[in-house]
């Protein structure tokens, strides 16, 4: 039995979770939060330890970034196989978000238009959603 604590962030007991576009306000969701890195403006996480340092230029990041939070998305996390398993039964395929720079990418595209991570990758989801 895994407990909670020792999972790795993102490590969900059944498979990789990923964060969904979210239309529905009365709907479970969470919020994740963005904010532009000090140096290059880049919208970046600032959910504690997704990235301590800017995708774009490299440069490191204040620990405590969640004050500077300036934007929020709406998301569902759900687990990337059952969504994959819907939209290949013709289910329209939604959005999902980019834990790294906030952009929402259709579900078939594997990396992100903006800041080129993989979905599958680097973008983990907490164990259990928020």
């Amino acid at each position: 039995m895994v407990r909670r604590g020792s999972m790795a962030r993102g490590a969900a007991l059944y498979g990789q979770r990923v964060p969904l576009r979210v239309d529905d306000e009365n709907e479970n969701h969470a919020l994740l939060y963005y904010a532009a890195c000090t140096r290059c403006r880049a919208m970046m996480s600032t959910e504690p330890d997704i990235l301590a340092a800017c995708w774009r230029c490299g440069h490191p990041q204040p620990a405590d970034r969640r004050r500077q939070a300036t934007v929020e998305r709406r998301v569902q996390w759900r687990l990337l196989e059952e969504v994959e398993t819907e939209t290949a039964q013709g289910r329209p395929a939604p959005e999902w978000a980019c834990v790294s720079c906030g952009r929402f990418n259709p579900l078939p595209d594997a990396t992100c238009a903006n800041c080129k991570r993989t979905k599958r990758l680097a973008h983990s989801g907490p164990a259990q959603q928020r």
